[in-house]
């Protein structure tokens, strides 16, 4: 781990989100996933969950995450739309915190991000029914062949942006660990695939601000 010279509020940007875009960018030049994010849920009656999920982009509207509207997380956030997310990049001695409200992203950024993935992970995701038992994985092969095999191709939404969001603060920690605090939204997607097929709902992202 890198020795740290500690950190002082005043080396630090006013805005959280361009302190957050410097320290990201001093991260990505290091080893592992810098952009592997801790993002804790809660049900409606406050049971709290936390997962790894990665951050796909940022800016001032937020952070963004993509997750399955049927998994766990997703069906927390429809709940109950507050979450809280850490990143932390141990060779800066720096993590990162952000919380607050969750909500969709455009329907068009969501298709763009899942039609940027391979077909491979295309079809996967779409086979796959997170936080749900696999009966085989003799099944789920089949039902990604299924997929593979349709006549039109499949266009999931997938994606979450911020609204109402708190303005996020930068604070010095002491070791130099800061944290930034901001705010988060929930996931929408619809899946619509050949003629005569059913529509699914699709659960796929999040915006932090």
């Amino acid at each position: 781990m890198a020795e740290s010279g500690g950190l002082s509020e005043r080396d630090l940007d006013p805005s959280p989100f361009t302190q957050f875009a410097s320290w990201f960018a001093e991260a990505q030049s290091g080893r592992g996933l810098p952009e592997a994010m801790a993002l804790a849920t809660a049900t409606r009656s406050a049971e709290p969950s936390v997962r790894m999920v990665l951050l796909k982009g940022f800016d001032e509207r937020g952070l963004v995450f993509y997750t399955n509207y049927e998994s766990r997380k997703g069906r927390d956030l429809a709940e109950n739309p507050r979450a809280a997310a850490l990143l932390y990049w141990w060779e800066l001695g720096r993590q990162v915190r952000f919380s607050g409200m969750v909500s969709k992203i455009s329907e068009a950024e969501s298709a763009a991000y899942f039609h940027s993935r391979p077909i491979d992970s295309q079809l996967s995701a779409l086979a796959s029914r997170q936080s749900q038992v696999v009966p085989s994985r003799e099944m789920l092969e089949a039902r990604v062949r299924a997929l593979a095999g349709a006549s039109c191709a499949a266009s999931p939404n997938t994606g979450i942006s911020s609204s109402g969001c708190s303005t996020g603060s930068a604070d010095a920690k002491g070791g130099g660990s800061t944290a930034a605090t901001a705010g988060v939204c929930p996931c929408s997607s619809t899946l619509s695939r050949c003629a005569g097929s059913t529509t699914e709902s699709r659960p796929s992202g999040a915006r932090l601000r």
